[in-house]
């Protein structure tokens, strides 16, 4: 996302003064500023995919030693292979639907009439500061999704290894929300999850473990 935002203002501030005299819609330009940046989007997965690779590789040696660990023996994959190739095509996904949500935000930066009177500093702190906040929200799927890679790894890997159930675990700490703190200790099946919290990884930015209960 950083990448995308620092390409996008590498089209967009050359045309800034324009934008700020003629205040032109800028589908109508003729400058293929709003082409350039869905271009770009099409480029993302060729970003997004290597760098999510790269994670899950570490994700996964990670995953296996902290269930070895728990298990007390090593686990056979299961079905990893499926849980990370899923994985993959959603954080595409996401980050993809933001990149989209990112070039609509600068595009009404530049078309929107209550930016009409803006000076050229004003609108480059503008674009700025909703690049930003995109890369706040690419942070936060990025750490979201790697809990949710996690989880579903665990699962994978002890329903594999003939585990049924599991103690819930939660950070114990202040972000731990009422619901999964209301779980903690709490013995729950892999084939019967909580209605209301789901699996330990399942609500956004959730990071509770399930502690497999080995018989």
């Amino acid at each position: 996302m950083r990448g995308l935002h620092n390409a996008s203002m590498r089209v967009i501030v050359p045309h800034l003064s324009y934008i700020a005299g003629a205040r032109q819609d800028v589908t109508r330009w003729g400058m293929g500023v709003e082409e350039r940046l869905h271009d770009f989007i099409q480029q993302l997965e060729d970003h997004v995919g290597p760098a999510f690779d790269q994670m899950s590789k570490v994700a996964a040696v990670a995953n296996m030693e902290t269930q070895t660990e728990l298990l007390g023996f090593r686990p056979p994959s299961g079905g990893v292979p499926v849980v990370i190739q899923t994985a993959r095509a959603e954080n595409i996904r996401l980050m993809e639907a933001a990149a989209e949500d990112y070039a609509d935000q600068l595009v009404a930066v530049m078309d929107s009439p209550a930016t009409w009177d803006y000076t050229v500093e004003e609108l480059y702190a503008l674009l700025q500061e909703r690049g930003n906040v995109s890369l706040s929200r690419a942070a936060l799927i990025a750490r979201d999704q790697l809990y949710k890679l996690n989880a579903a790894m665990s699962q994978s890997r002890q329903t594999a290894a003939g585990v049924d159930s599991y103690w819930w675990s939660t950070c114990r700490d202040e972000r731990v929300r009422k619901t999964h703190r209301a779980n903690e200790g709490r013995v729950f099946s892999w084939y019967n999850p909580s209605p209301i919290t789901g699996h330990p990884g399942h609500d956004p930015n959730c990071r509770c473990l399930a502690l497999p209960i080995v018989l």
